[in-house]
């Protein structure tokens, strides 16, 4: 059988749906599984071994004025599958599937997103996610240090400073001047802290995802907001600390992370399908320093 899991968003949602490609994979060990994603984002689970092949549509195109002509290419992706999981809570989604001929599978709507897979799976099955990374090519620092991602979710559809804290330089400072530790400072290029410590390792826009998961596997904790790198440290043993504001942490954190710090807030979370209810990002900038300090 022909079998499509279908997701859209960046790398942080692609990890969330591995439970259920290994749930597929163990239901239809002989099948082709076939997933389909934006380009953009395909290299994080370019090598899962649930995965048979991968096809892709324009991630930027289709959250712009050009959507109905990508969303004509994702139905002429489609077309030669007798099975389509829909991995997405839009309607539209579905729509697309239905519209391919393929017989479609799991509703998501009001079901969090780490549980999507609860519907193909069989009992005993592992909640865990998983990245499976090419080797590592770089030296690791020889210290015992904690990775320490400086940024938030991105995607192309939507800017979510919400997802940011805003004190990571201070955080690093502090665990560099009062613990033993270094800091390895992780994300892109524009996540950079310009902080000039010799115990501050900044590898921001120099790494590849590999890169980060050997690098979070090496260190004695990984602290991070809600973005692909704290769903990427869920998959080593690396024990995490997760920052959360606008976004609900029963519906968005990795389901095997204890250790989360929240706002307090009365209005905590206030994100509702990817829309947030404040844009001053109050719930964040309450999260005190040492408050992220003392979970180390």
């Amino acid at each position: 059988m022909k079998i499509a899991a279908v997701k859209t968003g960046a790398i942080g949602d692609l990890i969330q749906i591995t439970p259920a490609l290994a749930a597929l994979r163990k239901k239809y060990p002989q099948s082709k599984i076939t997933l389909v994603c934006g380009a953009e984002y395909a290299h994080a689970l370019k090598d899962h071994p649930a995965v048979t092949d991968i096809l892709t549509f324009n991630s930027r195109r289709l959250y712009s004025r050009l959507m109905p002509f990508e969303a004509l290419n994702v139905l002429r992706l489609l077309r030669n599958f007798e099975s389509a999981y829909i991995f997405h809570t839009d309607a539209k989604w579905h729509l697309i599937g239905r519209l391919t001929g393929a017989k479609c599978s799991v509703k998501t709507t009001g079901t969090p997103r780490w549980l999507w897979h609860l519907k193909t799976v069989n009992d005993g099955f592992n909640f865990g996610y998983s990245y499976h990374p090419e080797p590592l090519t770089f030296k690791l620092p020889a210290k015992p240090y904690i990775a320490l991602a400086a940024g938030g979710g991105r995607n192309f559809r939507r800017y979510t400073p919400q997802k940011i804290w805003d004190k990571q330089a201070e955080l690093a400072l502090k665990i560099v001047e009062e613990t033993d530790y270094c800091v390895a400072l992780l994300g892109t290029e524009e996540d950079s802290l310009k902080t000039d410590h010799p115990k501050i390792f900044d590898y921001t826009g120099r790494t590849t995802l590999s890169d980060c998961f050997h690098i979070i596997a090496g260190a004695v904790r990984y602290i991070g907001c809600d973005s692909g790198l704290t769903h990427l440290a869920a998959c080593t043993d690396t024990p995490v600390t997760a920052i959360f504001g606008a976004t609900n942490p029963k519906e968005c954190a990795p389901p095997n992370v204890r250790n989360i710090i929240m706002s307090k807030r009365p209005c905590t979370p206030c994100e509702k399908d990817g829309i947030h209810a404040c844009p001053e990002n109050l719930c964040m900038r309450e999260i005190s320093v040492d408050e992220v300090f003392r979970s180390i």
